[in-house]
């Protein structure tokens, strides 16, 4: 069973227990179980990609699962709140969790690792792009091989800049409404539509990324500058609307910017993921998508935290302008730091990234 599998169905799970719970502690285990099992599922799918599509043809497919995170974000509180309103807060719960199991077993019964299959020569070239080697069944790394990744450059341009993307992602994920509500004195059903409108921008945006990334890719050069380039382009353009977002008065205008912002951040996350497969050697695809995701979860963890933090100490504006800030520093750690593929081999003399400074 692979992992994405085994992950789902203990998210499935978590998720259906969190509608059994009688206390808080119990409902905050039933998070951290959640938690566990989420994060294989996009490290998973970036491996799929991987390993059923050329490397020129990874954008679109990549685009399309991750769209599948701002679509959520933008049908969920439709979805959820009929839920609730017609059977109960535990009956979203526990369907939630039986959609997630049931999904689970389809996953499980359909998928299949090219490398099980009998596919021919030719087929197996074209997966990896007319390049011998990589037509080969690839090993699963060990512990070493996962430790040495830190030793690059890349990894930490992507641990990092992958954090400022998720940052200011989850700022407007986590804190929309009530930045709807408190700053822009919405009321609560005007917020909570308000509030699902960028996120059906942004389930566009992957979409036209994976494309967009796509072409670059087929025009020639560098894979890796090819995938890095529009990640660069749309974190610089998260950073430069979310400061109209955050100062102008007009709330149409503001809600605008946030649609852009949001667009943006998902057309960002998409090429994130495409960017994975062309660093890594195809052996560490998931490895290198689990560390570049280890930073978006500190950024998506340290967001509501400091939003709320600076919000309630001054107010949303420069809690926002925090928020563009991080993303224009993660667009810069993308631009300078990742610049060539991870090596094949083991025999690369490792780089050194920090310098301890008195």
């Amino acid at each position: 069973v692979d992992e994405a599998t085994c992950g789902l169905f203990l998210w499935s799970l978590a998720q259906a227990a969190g509608g059994l719970v009688h206390s808080f502690g119990q409902l905050f285990a039933t998070r951290i179980v959640l938690g566990i099992g989420e994060a294989p599922q996009f490290p998973s799918a970036a491996r799929v990609v991987s390993d059923w599509f050329p490397p020129r043809k990874r954008g679109v497919p990549t685009g399309i699962f991750v769209s599948s995170s701002p679509l959520g974000s933008a049908i969920a509180p439709i979805l959820l709140t009929t839920l609730m309103i017609w059977l109960s807060w535990r009956w979203m719960f526990v369907l939630m969790g039986l959609a997630g199991v049931i999904l689970a077993i389809i996953w499980f019964a359909l998928y299949r690792d090219p490398h099980a299959l009998p596919l021919d020569h030719d087929e197996r070239r074209y997966l990896a792009g007319g390049e011998a080697e990589m037509a080969k069944p690839v090993t699963r790394p060990g512990f070493a091989e996962w430790r040495r990744l830190f030793a690059h450059r890349s990894t930490w341009g992507m641990i990092l800049g992958y954090f400022g993307s998720v940052y200011l992602n989850w700022v407007f994920l986590t804190w929309l409404p009530g930045y709807l509500t408190t700053e822009r004195h919405m009321d609560l059903m005007t917020s909570g539509i308000a509030a699902s409108i960028p996120f059906f921008f942004g389930f566009i945006g992957c979409l036209i990324a994976g494309w967009f990334s796509d072409v670059l890719s087929r025009r020639g050069g560098s894979a890796v500058t090819s995938r890095k380039l529009p990640i660069v382009l749309t974190m610089l353009g998260m950073a430069a609307f979310t400061v109209p977002a955050a100062l102008v008065e007009s709330n149409v205008i503001a809600l605008a910017c946030i649609s852009v912002v949001i667009f943006l951040a998902n057309a960002s996350s998409a090429c994130s993921w495409a960017l994975v497969s062309a660093v890594a050697p195809p052996d560490r695809v998931a490895s290198l998508g689990s560390v570049q995701n280890f930073g978006g979860f500190l950024g998506g963890a340290l967001a509501p935290v400091l939003t709320g933090y600076i919000a309630e100490s001054f107010s949303f504006v420069p809690a926002l302008l925090t928020g563009a800030a991080i993303a224009f520093a993660g667009a810069m750690s993308y631009l300078f730091l990742v610049r060539a593929p991870l090596p094949r081999d083991d025999d690369a003399e490792p780089i050194v990234v920090v310098e301890a400074v008195a």
